[in-house]
């Protein structure tokens, strides 16, 4: 639960050590799993996940927390590449990975009623555009990074 109060170093790994496993069992099994098994998973009693965190979805909150943080460093890796279509196609392939990779991930972003889609849009979308059209202009890619491709019939 969250409180205004610092947490003692225990309690910090603790509460560490469930959003860590939260995020290993919800990659695996998606986030309908009970707390039980996330308990299971960090070594710790569900009591514990209980003082932590008041229900799953502070749990969720906390794991959607670290995605954001992780897709944050996604994106300024991709800002800082010196190629716009080079970083842009590494963000994209990157995020696509994670995805597949994580099976609780894109449950955790799309599921309304956790609100979470909402908080990505706010968060995001300026984030991206105050990055992105300063770095080409007029929003192009320089062609020469770009390997041409063609369709046929």
């Amino acid at each position: 639960m969250t409180s205004d109060t610092p947490l003692r170093a225990d309690a910090r790994r603790n509460r560490a050590r469930i959003v860590a496993a939260a995020r290993e069992v919800f990659a695996a099994s998606g986030i309908d799993v009970t707390l039980d098994e996330v308990a299971r998973a960090a070594g710790v009693g569900v009591g514990t996940v209980y003082r932590r965190f008041s229900g799953k979805e502070e749990l969720l909150d906390a794991v959607f927390d670290e995605v954001v943080a992780d897709l944050n460093t996604l994106i300024d890796a991709a800002a800082a590449e010196p190629d716009a279509w080079t970083g842009l196609v590494g963000l994209l392939s990157a995020i696509a990975e994670r995805q597949a990779a994580d099976r609780g991930l894109f449950q955790i972003c799309t599921r309304t009623e956790l609100g979470h889609s909402k908080r990505i849009g706010e968060h995001f979308i300026p984030r991206s555009t105050a990055s992105w059209p300063a770095r080409t202009p007029r929003g192009r890619c320089a062609r020469t990074s770009r390997p041409r491709t063609s369709v046929r019939s």
